[in-house]
């Protein structure tokens, strides 16, 4: 589904006749569901269809509500937002949006209630009761729409493919016997935005530790927030996660994840391939930018790095792809199926510069592959 903002509204249609985004507030405050309210409804494009205090009301009004979207608070009583969300997921179709507050363990969960299948999440200004919401507003506003965009799904964990294989967690010894190896001569860099911590946490359980191979990963998310998202992945992993530090060599056997707020670029070095990390202006309204990380690796490395593109809003990453393609490397593209936002992927295949397009199911197997020229392909409108 595609959301179009609507010209003009009347009585909560459109002009065109289409309805407004649908959208429950789920927080145990009544003075920031009163706030939330006030704030998205200040959006002609957007309805407030009901209200819940905490996540057993809010299953519920799920059920009989039908919303498009929901925000949803993390910490309530009776049941939490972290444990309401895979019943809300499970028993209707709305997207759901976390709000967060950045104390205590919040950054670890909402990571989590990425991983389960929250679209999207936005940080209180100043903590559970945030008055000031109104400085965020756009961002509140432009949440929602993107969520009422996105693809309704379960959780990555409980995709079955045809052959019944079930995608979890790799919890064997092997995951936690990390076997970091000698500086990476080559590097696979990952770039995801909306859904690509659901998406991530499919792919980077099924990388293999590939000789002379090192990855890194740059998936948008606010500072802070992309230590929980490595600690999380490093779970999972044969591979060694870590957030990336200035300074960094890429070794074998290992993933760094580019810092939140923070771009990430290379530099030659006699150790190896060198992280550099910087808070240069946002490219495309965001730090981290696939496209800066893609177009300094492909200046550096040339012959010696490869991209993948996964879901997320905009064209992040597009004119990157070029330029490896142009550095002698290939990009692969996660397909539309797959996806929770398929923008980024679409503006690569459309740009010309994807070499091959796969579920995310079958990406890990795809970028092996590659690295081992096993796959065949040609440059889409060479």
């Amino acid at each position: 589904m595609t959301y179009q903002r609507p010209g003009s509204f009347n009585n909560g249609k459109s002009s065109n006749g289409g309805d407004t985004i649908k959208v429950l507030i789920v927080d145990d405050s009544a003075f920031m569901r009163h706030v939330i309210s006030r704030e998205l409804t200040a959006d002609p494009s957007i309805s407030i269809v009901g209200t819940a205090n905490n996540g057993l009301e809010a299953i519920e009004q799920a059920v009989s509500l039908h919303p498009d979207v929901i925000t949803l608070d993390i910490e309530m009583p009776r049941m939490g937002g972290l444990e309401a969300l895979p019943k809300i997921l499970e028993k209707s179709k709305a997207r759901v949006v976390m709000l967060s507050s950045v104390d205590g363990p919040n950054k670890a969960n909402t990571v989590k209630a990425l991983e389960l299948g929250a679209v999207d999440f936005i940080l209180k200004p100043s903590g559970s009761i945030s008055p000031n919401l109104s400085s965020i507003h756009d961002t509140l506003i432009n949440a929602v729409k993107r969520a009422y965009a996105a693809q309704v799904r379960k959780p990555f964990a409980q995709i079955q493919q045809s052959g019944g294989k079930t995608f979890t967690a790799n919890t064997s010894a092997a995951a936690k016997s990390k076997q970091v190896g000698a500086p990476a001569r080559k590097i696979v860099i990952i770039g995801s935005s909306t859904g690509g911590p659901q998406a991530l946490t499919v792919l980077v359980p099924q990388l293999q530790i590939e000789q002379d191979i090192g990855f890194v990963i740059v998936q948008h998310m606010p500072a802070g927030f992309t230590a929980s998202l490595s600690a999380r992945l490093n779970d999972m992993s044969a591979l060694q996660v870590r957030e990336a530090a200035a300074g960094d060599i890429v070794h074998t056997g290992e993933a760094l994840v580019a810092p939140g707020d923070y771009h990430l670029r290379f530099a030659p070095d006699t150790s190896g391939i060198k992280i550099e990390l910087d808070q240069a202006p946002r490219v495309h309204g965001v730090r981290p930018s696939v496209d800066v990380a893609f177009f300094s690796a492909a200046e550096t490395l040339a012959g010696r790095v490869y991209g993948v593109v996964l879901t997320g809003m905009g064209s992040d990453g597009a004119s990157g792809a070029g330029a490896i393609l142009a550095a002698q490397g290939w990009v692969l593209t996660q397909n539309e199926s797959s996806c929770v936002i398929y923008g980024m992927p679409r503006s690569v295949v459309e740009a010309g510069f994807s070499t091959a397009v796969y579920s995310i199911q079958d990406m890990a197997g795809a970028i092996a592959s590659h690295l081992h020229g096993v796959s065949t392909y040609s440059r889409k409108g060479a």
